[in-house]
């Protein structure tokens, strides 16, 4: 601060030592007292702004002959005969806070003069700060004059705030500074600040040898990080034709910007890519899975017709047919599907169907072909032939296997009783003079096993168990679902009395099981 009409700052003889105190009235807080104050004695102010609270100043003494206060770009002095407590009020601009005495002025009662140190020391604690001001040979008064600022209201501690955003700044400007910035590294050592996670510059490696270097040094060391980084710089340095070129040469960096694509949902990109590289077969998937991921009938037939159109191109010439075969037949399917779930809904809405309202359907679309042939015989499989929604038109225009068909209707019948169409279902009328004939191609043991799984009712296990033809495994089936009777037959044709007897003591006495048990045994007796 600038000397004013004479007056000398803090280089007046006097005769005591000054003590300087700045309490915290609020002490739990654990924060110093103010973010400014000016240490007098010292070749410039140390500032720092209060922010919330208001400060009163009390002064004990009455040494000091003048007190000046800055606040908010104002200057007020206040003299020895003026009220001791002043209140700062905390200001947008720097606060200063300053103590003079007139150079000419001398006191009677003052001992001999002597100029103050023009070094000051700081004491701080969580409590309070102070500003000793120390004459030469450390002597001390027996009075002093202190000056106490006290907080009239707290503020929240920000040194946590500050500690961190100065351990960012620093941080930053170890790269700012550093020699190294400008310097061209090799691409190993660029490769390592990468996966080490610091700051880096690839703007110096221009030549493709390179770019290539820093792609092949990332690969070693396996990290994705620099994968990533190393590709992007070569794919934003060089031309689209020679970054494909490259990038299939290098199947483990295709895969690591695969995924990247796919998970930054750039799937057009990533199609692209894989057309170019050579792997026609993911991409081909690629497609199909836009397709089938599409949110509207419309879109979806819409990515479809445009798989078809792209297959050629993107198949080579022995997977043309088979791949573009498949996805023409799921397209046809989309176009069966549409039809049926608009009939289904309406009545469904309309809960006339009692099928419908006994086992309520779901959404039809989008449904694989196998999932389309279970709905169709839980809810149609009574329909004509002709009829598009009949489980045996599906049949017919997809080509599907007779076991197959078999199965998805056994388990969709089983699952709504209809026991009579199961029993038509696994007729054969070829044999001598049309005679019918139980027949089933999966076998009647993976009959039963669906019928127990769809919980049927015990004369339906019973039937299906006696047509299986081996006695071990009807045995083995019979115990599996506890039919009693079909147990206690097998046992009866095996001849094995004494594994009948055993399980005739297991059975409750009374029941017609253990009656049919002991008949049994009689008999054979």
């Amino acid at each position: 601060m600038a000397d004013e009409e004479g007056e000398d700052y803090w280089n007046s003889s006097v005769s005591h030592s000054k003590v300087f105190s700045f309490d915290d009235a609020n002490e739990g807080e654990g924060g110093h007292i103010s973010r400014m104050f000016t240490a007098t004695g010292a070749p410039a102010p140390r500032e720092v702004e209060p922010e919330s609270s208001n400060y009163s100043l009390d002064l004990t003494t009455s040494e000091v002959d003048r007190l000046s206060i800055t606040s908010g770009g104002s200057l007020r002095n206040y003299a020895e005969d003026e009220p001791k407590s002043i209140t700062l009020q905390p200001a947008k601009e720097s606060s200063f806070l300053s103590i003079t005495r007139k150079s000419n002025q001398t006191k009677p009662e003052s001992p001999p003069k002597s100029k103050f140190s023009p070094t000051s020391s700081i004491i701080s604690s969580s409590k309070s700060t102070k500003v000793v001001l120390a004459k030469p040979g450390n002597q001390q008064s027996a009075s002093n004059d202190t000056l106490t600022l006290t907080r009239k209201s707290s503020s929240s501690s920000t040194h946590s705030h500050v500690n961190s955003e100065l351990s960012h700044i620093r941080k930053s400007l170890d790269f700012v500074t550093g020699k190294d910035q400008w310097i061209k590294i090799s691409p190993k050592d660029m490769v390592w600040r990468i996966v080490q996670n610091k700051t880096y510059n690839l703007e110096h490696y221009r030549s493709l040898d390179e770019k290539i270097a820093l792609l092949d040094y990332s690969l070693n060391l396996h990290d994705t990080n620099a994968i990533l980084v190393a590709i992007l710089h070569l794919k934003n340095t060089v031309s689209e034709t020679l970054f494909f070129e490259e990038m299939s040469r290098k199947p483990d960096a295709v895969d690591q910007y695969v995924t990247y694509l796919e998970e930054d949902g750039r799937s057009e990109e990533c199609l692209n890519l894989l057309q170019n590289v050579d792997r026609t077969e993911e991409a081909t998937i690629l497609q199909l899975k836009l397709a089938v991921e599409s949110p509207t009938m419309e879109q979806r037939l819409k990515q479809l017709d445009a798989t078809i159109r792209r297959l050629p191109a993107l198949s080579p010439a022995h997977q043309k047919f088979s791949e573009l075969t498949n996805v023409k037949r799921y397209r046809s399917l989309m176009e069966i599907q549409r039809p049926i779930e608009e009939h289904d809904e309406r009545l469904a809405r309309e809960g006339k169907t009692e099928l419908f309202i006994q086992f309520p359907r779901k959404s039809l679309l989008g449904m694989s072909l196998i999932q389309t042939l279970f709905y169709c015989c839980m809810y149609h499989f009574d329909k004509p032939e002709t009829n598009f929604c009949s489980p045996h038109f599906l049949r017919k225009t997809f080509a599907m296997g007779e076991k197959q068909y078999l199965w998805t209707a056994l388990d969709a019948l089983s699952k709504t009783q209809k026991w009579t169409e199961i029993q038509s279902l696994l007729t054969d009328r070829t044999g001598w003079f049309g005679a019918p004939k139980p027949k089933a191609l999966i076998g009647f043991e993976k009959v039963v096993d669906i019928l127990i799984r769809n919980s049927s009712p015990p004369d339906v296990l019973a039937y299906y168990l006696r047509l299986i033809d081996e006695p071990e495994t009807r045995l083995h089936c019979a115990r599996k679902c506890k039919c009693h009777s079909v147990i206690i037959d097998t046992l009866a044709a095996l001849k094995d009395f004494s594994k009948l007897e055993e399980y005739s003591s297991r059975l409750d006495t009374g029941t017609n099981e253990y009656k049919y048990c002991q008949e049994v045994l009689h008999r054979h007796r």
